[in-house]
């Protein structure tokens, strides 16, 4: 069972929510995985990516080509293209389709692409990880249970993390029910801790 300091020692690396990233999902629910799109996708560092959604380009029968600019140490301007095949995949017993990015150097299909010094690419080819993986067991359970609450909101951002939640007014009850069971198996780590705690200050020496 792990504790504050159980989770995976930091790399030095940036982590995955540091980086540019590109989700495949968000692109889809977007409109922009759709043949002859083309829009310019600004990220949180002000730089900008062109991106359009081609048919048979490429090799590809479907994939995202994506420029952008760097300007070097001596202030040349560089323009950099890369293409990143896309493919769909039957979920739900054929009912849905699932977009995946087909990653250029791991050769994979995957979720979420993050730019590194090569370009888009997996973040197992760059040796990045989730800033979840760098918490201990404790501090990954109090991160999950803040989430929910901040999902449930209203009354439930006040008080402890491990407080009941309460239904907020106009929640489906089966979407609070759902809210309910996500927090109480974030909290288990937290109270299976503070519960041994007590339990160890209650245990007093016996002297002679």
């Amino acid at each position: 069972m792990g504790g504050y300091l159980s989770g995976r020692p930091g790399s030095g690396k940036p982590s995955v929510e540091d980086c540019i990233n590109l989700n495949v999902c968000n692109l889809y629910h977007k409109g922009l995985l759709e043949p002859g799109s083309r829009t310019v996708l600004k990220n949180r560092r002000g730089g900008s990516f062109l991106f359009q959604c081609r048919e048979n380009y490429f090799g590809w029968p479907l994939c995202v080509s994506i420029t952008w600019a760097t300007i070097g140490s001596d202030k040349v301007r560089t323009e950099h293209n890369q293409v990143i095949g896309v493919e769909f995949v039957d979920v739900l017993n054929g009912k849905a389709r699932r977009p995946y990015f087909f990653c250029p150097f791991t050769e994979k299909r995957v979720g979420v692409l993050v730019m590194g010094d090569r370009g888009f690419g997996h973040r197992t080819f760059y040796g990045y990880d989730y800033k979840a993986q760098r918490m201990g067991h404790i501090d990954r359970a109090l991160n999950s249970a803040r989430k929910v609450k901040e999902k449930v909101g209203g009354v439930n951002l006040s008080g402890a993390l491990t407080d009941d939640l309460l239904r907020p007014k106009g929640m489906h009850k089966s979407t609070f029910a759902r809210y309910v069971d996500q927090h109480q198996r974030a909290i288990a780590p937290i109270v299976w801790r503070v519960t041994m705690v007590l339990q160890l200050q209650s245990i007093q020496p016996m002297h002679d």
